[in-house]
């Protein structure tokens, strides 16, 4: 507004200037005992024109500063409105009431902390170094003053640290399994504190509180509202950082039509959430054993299919992991994978086969006789069972419900999602 007015006053002068100009012009040519002379009346239509500009000028001066006024009074309005606000801010008030706020770092102290991030940005040493690229100044080292002040924290009061958050960048989580933070985090948290190190996100913390915490009760609608808004974050985030949130859609359809000729009419599929960003991930089952099946997922904008053994998976939902059991004619496998960057990994891959003795001698209970391994290491039955309980906990998993659908069936599902 305040530059509106400058161009106004600008403006102003310069129409006085102009008139003042034209009434020099108009004097010199109109007297008669000199050269070049003019008849006065040729002014007559400039002068009125002027006249006219500055009767518009007048009138536009005046609605400037009548909105300049508008404006003003509903900034005062604006600013009392924020005030009062505080002053019944009940998140403010709740922040101030359970929450015990820590002391901020001296100027001095975030210059030693900036110079400590810029070798250890330049070694991609969690956290923060991916903020490099999208901030300026200070603001670049915001993640590792955060990691600071928990481990100052945890020093001080010699107690382990639960962080909740919602982070899902590389330089906090392992890029083998998102739900842990980086190993270089764990040990340093270790090695300065002496104590342990989680981080969950808002919607896990809250559960795990409801389970463990017997004075906590929230219900299932409240925990299911929570990950909504969660994932509603997520889209936002994904429209405000430029990814194309709805691509998935288009991808997984022309995947499916891609495939036509090798879908028969009873392949299975299933839209389920294996992570947490918001995104369904497609389950395909071709049911043939040579067709074996797929498992879409959707990642910064680009689509990526792992092809899978027949049958569907097992998954725990949002925890970004799921397992696969297949085998027949004596040899069997279980391989847990995870979802990194957009790729499906193996975390593990257990299995288990007929000794070649056992395919013509039995055990004492006349039953067949296996051998079992973990990650191509050989184990015992009893360390297998364990290894695998430890890596996929199948009483908290679902099973992926393959309905049969022709193309267009579920073209239409994924579109309406």
């Amino acid at each position: 507004m305040i530059k509106i007015i400058y161009t106004m006053a600008e403006m102003s002068n310069k129409q006085k200037e102009l008139s003042g100009k034209i009434k020099t012009l108009k004097e010199k040519l109109s007297t008669q005992n000199r050269h070049p002379y003019c008849d006065k009346n040729l002014f007559t239509d400039i002068i009125n024109t002027e006249k006219a500009l500055l009767d518009s000028l007048t009138q536009l001066n005046l609605k400037i500063k009548e909105m300049n006024e508008t404006l003003t009074n509903l900034a005062k309005e604006r600013e009392n409105e924020i005030t009062k606000s505080l002053e019944t801010d009940l998140i403010l008030k709740a922040i101030n009431d359970y929450f015990i706020v820590g002391e901020e770092f001296t100027f001095d102290e975030l210059m030693g902390i900036a110079k400590e991030g810029s070798f250890r940005y330049s070694q991609k040493i969690p956290p923060g170094y991916e903020d490099e690229k999208e901030k300026i100044g200070l603001q670049v080292y915001g993640d590792l003053v955060l990691w600071k002040q928990l481990l100052n924290y945890a020093f001080i009061n010699e107690k382990s640290v639960i962080f909740v958050n919602n982070e899902k960048k590389q330089d906090w989580l392992d890029n083998r399994n998102e739900n842990k933070p980086r190993y270089e985090l764990l040990k340093e948290f270790n090695g300065i504190a002496n104590k342990r190190f989680w981080m969950l996100n808002l919607s896990v913390f809250l559960h795990k509180t409801n389970t463990v915490l017997e004075d906590i009760c929230l219900s299932e609608d409240v925990l299911l509202e929570v990950k909504q808004q969660q994932n509603e974050n997520l889209i936002k985030i994904s429209h405000s950082s430029g990814t194309i949130y709805d691509g998935w859609k288009e991808a997984y359809t022309s995947f499916i039509r891609e495939n036509i000729e090798t879908d028969p009419s009873d392949t299975g599929y299933s839209l389920v959430h294996i992570n947490d960003d918001g995104i369904p991930e497609l389950v395909i089952d071709y049911r043939i054993t040579v067709a074996g099946g797929a498992i879409l997922n959707f990642f910064n904008g680009e689509m990526d299919a792992a092809f899978i053994s027949v049958g569907g998976v097992e998954y725990i939902e949002e925890e970004n992991l799921f397992m696969q059991s297949s085998g027949r004619m004596g040899y069997y496998e279980d391989t847990v994978y995870s979802i990194q960057n957009g790729k499906v990994i193996v975390l593990h891959r257990g299995s288990w086969e007929e000794e070649e003795s056992s395919k013509s001698l039995t055990d004492e209970n006349c039953a067949l006789t296996y051998c079992y391994f973990w990650d191509d290491v050989e184990v015992t039955k009893e360390e297998y069972e364990e290894n695998l309980l430890s890596a996929f906990d199948s009483e908290k998993a679902d099973s992926t419900e393959l309905v049969s659908k022709n193309v267009n069936e579920i073209i239409d599902i994924i579109n309406s999602y």
